[in-house]
Order: C-alpha cells, then sequence, then structure tokens
C-alpha cells in the first residue's frame, strides 16, 4: 500500500507532482508539532520561567510533561500504526498541537501548563512516527533517504520562526510575549490542520493480508547498535536544544534577542541538514552519516562549554546539521531492511528509546541547573553522550556490513 495508490479521478497528477506536495505537506505538518508545538518551548524557556515558572527545575518538570507524553505517544502510535492509515494519524497529532498550544497561551495554572505541554508532546509522536514512511512512500526507493530529510525540512523552518517570533514579541515584556506566540502558533496549526483535511491523500483500496509488526525490527541488522545510538542522540539533543538558549543567556552573558537569533539558526541550517544528510545517506551509507553527525554534536557541546559569541553561533550552525540529519539517518537505516507496512511500528518502537532519554534529560538538565547554579554539567553529558553515539552508528555499520557479506556468500555458494 503506497501514497501513490490514491483515487485517479479526484488526482489527475503526476507522480512527481504528487510527490512533491504529499511531502511539502507531512513537512509543514511535522513542523507545526515539532517546530512550534514542542521545540519552541526552548526559546520561550527564560522568559517562561523569569515571569511564570520561576524555577528551573519547575521548567525542567513542565518539559517533562511534553517529553513524557511524547514517549506514550510513540507507544501509542507503534500499536496503531498497523490499524490506522497514516493521515488520519497526522490529523490527530496536528488537532493534539494546536489545542496544546491554544491551552498554553490561556494557561493561568502551572499544572494546567503542563497538560498543554502534554497535549503537545502526544501530538507530536501521532505525527512525526508516520511522516518519514509517507515521504519515503511518494518516491521511488532510491530517493527515499532523501524524502525523508525533506520531510524532517519543515521542523528546522518553524524552529527558526518560532526564534524570529520570540525576537519580535520580547518587546511586549512578560508573559504576554510568550502568550501571544503561543497564539500566533495555534492559529498556523489551526490552518495547517485544515490544508491536510482537504488535501493530503490518504491510502486507498484493501490492507495488506500480512499486517505489518513491531517485531520486524529484528530483521534490521545491527538493530540494537542503532536503537543505543537513538538513545544517545535523544539524551544528548534534549541536553543541548532545550538549555542552549538559557547557557548562552546566563553563561555567555548574550542578550535575549541574539540567543533568540544563534536558536534560529539551529531550526535554519536544520533545514538543509536532514536534506543534505538523507542524500548523502543515499550516496554513502547511512552509518557514515550518522556518525559524522554525532561528530558535530560533540564539537557543539564543547564550543558552548568554551563560551563566548561567536563559539555559540558556530555551535548553533554545527548543530543544526545533525539535529535533522540524525533522526533521518537512523530513519534511513530502518526503512532499508523492514517492509513498508511495519515502518512506523518500527520506527515508533525504536523512538520509544530516545522518548525515555529525552525524558530523562529534560528533567536531569532542570535540577542540576538549579543545584549546580550553571548548565556545564548538561552540557558535559551531552558531550558524552554523542561521543557514545559516534561508537554506536559505526558499530551498526559493522553488524550491517557483515550481514551483506554474508547474504552474498550465501547467493555465492547457492549459484554453485
Amino acid at each position: 500500500m503506497t501514497l501513490d495508490q490514491v483515487e485517479g479521478r479526484r488526482w489527475p497528477i503526476s507522480a512527481g507532482l504528487r510527490a512533491r506536495y504529499v511531502i511539502t505537506l507531512v513537512a509543514v505538518a511535522a513542523g507545526v508539532a515539532q517546530g512550534f508545538g514542542r521545540f519552541s518551548y526552548a526559546v520561550m524557556l527564560p522568559e517562561m520561567t523569569r515571569t511564570y515558572l520561576h524555577s528551573y527545575a519547575l521548567a525542567g518538570s513542565v518539559g517533562l510533561a511534553n517529553v513524557g507524553a511524547y514517549l506514550l505517544g510513540t507507544a501509542l502510535v507503534s500499536f496503531l500504526a498497523t490499524r490506522v492509515k497514516s493521515k488520519s494519524l497526522v490529523v490527530w497529532g496536528l488537532f493534539l498541537s494546536t489545542a496544546g498550544m491554544t491551552m498554553n497561551f490561556m494557561s493561568h495554572n502551572v499544572y494546567l501548563t503542563m497538560l498543554s505541554m502534554a497535549i503537545c508532546g502526544l501530538g507530536g509522536s501521532f505525527i512525526w512516527v508516520p511522516t518519514p514512511g509517507i515521504a519515503a512512500r511518494s518516491v521511488e526507493v532510491r530517493f527515499s533517504g532523501l524524502a525523508m530529510g525533506l520531510a524532517g525540512a519543515g521542523i528546522g523552518v518553524l524552529i527558526s520562526i518560532s526564534a524570529e517570533l520570540a525576537r519580535v514579541l520580547h518587546v511586549f515584556g512578560g508573559q504576554l510575549a510568550w502568550r501571544l506566540q503561543w497564539a500566533i502558533q495555534a492559529g498556523f496549526g489551526l490552518l495547517v490542520l485544515v490544508l491536510v483535511i482537504a488535501f493530503l491523500p490518504k491510502e486507498t483500496g484493501k490492507p495488506d493480508l500480512q499486517r505489518g509488526s513491531a517485531k520486524d525490527l529484528m530483521r534490521v541488522p545491527g538493530w540494537k547498535s542503532v536503537t543505543l545510538a537513538y538513545t544517545a542522540y535523544g539524551l544528548s539533543y534534549a541536553l543541548f536544544f532545550t538549555f542552549f538558549v538559557a547557557e548562552i543567556e546566563h553563561g555567555s552573558r548574550i542578550s535575549s534577542s541574539t540567543a533568540s537569533i544563534d536558536f534560529g539558526i539551529i531550526g535554519f541550517v536544520s533545514i538543509f541538514g536532514g536534506i543534505v544528510s538523507g542524500r548523502l545517506s543515499d550516496l554513502f551509507g547511512r552509518t557514515l552519516i550518522m556518525a559524522g553527525g554525532f561528530l558535530f554534536m560533540v564539537l557543539s557541546s564543547l564550543l558552548v562549554l568554551i563560551g563566548g559569541s561567536v563559539e555559540a553561533m558556530v555551535a548553533a550552525i554545527l548543530f543544526g546539521v545533525p539535529m535533522s540529519g540524525v533522526a533521518n539517518s537512523v530513519a534511513s537505516f530502518i526503512g532499508d531492511d523492514v517492509p513498508a507496512r511495519s515502518f512506523s511500528a518500527v520506527f515508533g518502537l525504536v523512538t520509544l528509546s530516545f522518548g525515555v532519554a529525552q525524558a530523562l534529560a529534560t528533567q536531569l538538565g532542570g535540577s542540576l541547573a538549579s543545584v549546580m547554579g550553571s548548565f556545564t554539567g548538561d552540557f558535559v553529558i551531552s558531550g558524552f553522550a554523542a561521543l557514545a553515539g559516534v561508537g554506536l552508528s559505526l558499530s551498526a555499520g559493522y553488524y550491517r556490513k557483515l550481514s551483506r557479506l554474508s547474504i552474498s556468500r550465501t547467493s555465492s555458494n547457492n549459484a554453485w
């Protein structure tokens, strides 16, 4: 079952054009759920803490609600992916993300804010898990990595927009600045929801006789290594991304406006990071590009620890590449060896480990900052986690190479 199997009467267009608008729609949807619904919290974190939460430990708990719900949602989507059409998952994800952002705009109670962030986290999982598969099924197999990169590019675009919004709205000061941002983002989410319902084609025809299964993960050579690598990515990226703005404002004494620009740089670079990494992984292998992305993350953490405005900007540029590139490489690595019917379920299962690491990182990072009075410990852990990711990526590639050699030898023996 592929997205090419749409109703010809309703969609009388070429396969190439169909692939373009399908990828565009899921990219923007993913951007709303992740770039707005989840990641924009990082750029609003300092102002929300100063004017509303009054504690980075509590801010970490609010972030934990978001990541915890994302984790639960991922488990749920892994179950639903073989039973519910991908378009339905995306629609529900957009609805939840928009509702959560609307609640954040209106909330005057910390517990309600935690619930709002949890709803946003749930929406994020409903969209991100099926999105790479939707994109990959709309193109030829040899372009699957590129398609997945393009689908993730929407996240970077909307992260950049959220950073610019924060910079522009900062003039209002106080709670009004971040409340207006949540409202604007929710309004855009509602518009995208309408567009997806109206124009994103859904799979038609009878379901596959053999239902997909998350157990197909075991068919992926090096699945343990790549799962652990994605776990390391979740820990490293969550610590870096969540506390980047807060650290460079407090540790490097960078202004809120400049910190927002640096945060936007991460999102802007990630637009191209996923696309370029996806195409390079199509050409040179998934794990080599994955390992390179982790190395960039190590350097980014080191630069933030060194401190300084130039170092912060370079760290933002370096981190933007693997932010989308590593996730894309993991999704492409898995997609190479599992049936299309099982992709969402398998990727959802692997994303569970990523979500656990994110949840731990969010709470750990906020608590460490409150105890130590700085974010130094957060970025040290982030750097070491990324370093572990380099080794795990290469390990996954080693096991895949062994599997390919074994298959090749078996084919040669059978030929004789």
